[in-house]
């Protein structure tokens, strides 16, 4: 953003300043951890939203983009045939097998299958959060050329007003630079707009023109993203396919016999420190997006503030009662403000894209764990 210099507030008489406990005590009470993802969590999941959780995030065009990725994903069609290979590898083990080695063989062929939508559900959400990126900078560079705009025609009103006057073209020097300073920070946005476009494109195995032409009338959301209902942990075991995995293959070795304790005993450490790290993602997640929806509500009053301050400016400048650098400036504090509002908002995408991934969303986990369709998933 450009800087602007805003004034700092002026600290009133000493003895209406808070004491130094005061203080203590309220920062202390500004950095309190708050633990959101707990057993008593209301409002359980709804597995049928989780699992295709893309068409119900409130992002035009993410339904598209993740069944293009689905058809078209090498990385996915590379690993649903390891998968496949894997699992025929185990069915056959299991039927020439006999009743002993039945069971671990199949726990293998499960801790597979669930591997593979491990795979399938953490390419969607990259491609999800790649995707929230381009329509965020694709927003901040709207807004970077529409401030260009106003400040230029500030300038071309400037440079007619010094040639009525017969005043000298340097004498305007300083409106230039907020024009520079926006110029430059377009041609940053640009690139790493370009960057977001070029790594949807690898994402989805297509040429860049195609992918290009899919973002066309795409936008990031104006109302920002809401806090789906998470459940509770002890939901994560059975939803999370990476989680079921490493359970499989605890159970697996379960079955190893008597010299198989210690591959049993790391199965186990596995598993446990997967799901204290699953709980602690989705909280980290919860925590990252109610920090931003909070951060969202006085960024858009600012940004409201900003805009009335700007529009006040111009009228005033109409009226006679102004000069141009007021106007100038008060246009400076408006972009700066809607860009930060925009980047505020898509964090709240962001956010959301974390959320549903830590949960374990994008696989069919009920109809996974009924055996009515283990192998859902194909690219």
């Amino acid at each position: 953003m450009i800087p602007t210099s805003l004034r700092t507030p002026s600290a009133g008489p000493s003895e209406n300043r808070p004491s130094d406990d005061r203080k203590v005590a309220g920062a202390a009470a500004t950095v309190t951890p708050r633990f959101y993802f707990s057993p008593g969590n209301a409002g359980e999941c709804d597995e049928s939203v989780l699992a295709r959780w893309w068409e119900h995030a409130g992002l035009d065009g993410l339904g598209e983009l993740i069944e293009a990725l689905l058809a078209q994903s090498i990385d996915l069609s590379r690993a649903r045939m390891g998968m496949e290979q894997k699992v025929a590898i185990c069915a056959a083990s299991a039927s020439d097998g006999d009743g002993p080695s039945l069971e671990p063989a199949m726990h293998s062929l499960i801790s597979h299958m669930a591997e593979f939508q491990h795979i399938r559900a953490s390419a969607i959400a990259k491609l999800s959060a790649t995707y929230v990126r381009f329509l965020i900078l694709s927003e901040r560079v709207r807004n970077t050329e529409h401030s260009i705009a106003l400040h230029q025609s500030i300038a071309d009103r400037k440079a007619h007003e010094r040639s009525d006057s017969g005043e000298r073209s340097h004498a305007g020097r300083s409106s230039s630079s907020p024009i520079a300073e926006l110029h430059a920070f377009r041609e940053t946005l640009s690139g790493d707009l370009n960057a977001a476009l070029l790594a949807l494109s690898e994402q989805l195995c297509e040429p860049a023109d195609v992918t290009r032409a899919r973002m066309d009338g795409h936008c990031l959301p104006a109302n920002m993203a809401s806090v789906p209902n998470v459940g509770s942990p002890a939901a994560l075991a059975s939803r999370r396919p990476d989680l079921v995995a490493l359970e499989h293959c605890v159970l697996r070795q379960e079955n190893g016999g008597e010299g198989a304790y210690l591959e049993l005993r790391l199965a186990q450490l596995d598993y446990e420190q997967a799901c204290i790290a699953a709980i602690t993602a989705v909280d980290h997640a919860i925590n990252r997006m109610v920090t931003a929806i909070a951060s969202l509500v006085p960024a858009r009053a600012c940004a409201a503030n900003a805009d009335a301050g700007a529009r006040a400016a111009q009228a005033e400048l109409r009226k006679g009662n102004s000069g141009i650098e007021a106007v100038s400036y008060a246009h400076v504090a408006r972009f700066n403000f809607n860009d930060r509002e925009i980047v505020i908002r898509g964090e709240t995408y962001l956010a959301l894209v974390q959320l549903f991934q830590a949960l374990g969303g994008g696989w069919e986990s009920e109809d996974f764990m009924l055996g009515e369709n283990p192998a859902e998933g194909a690219a």
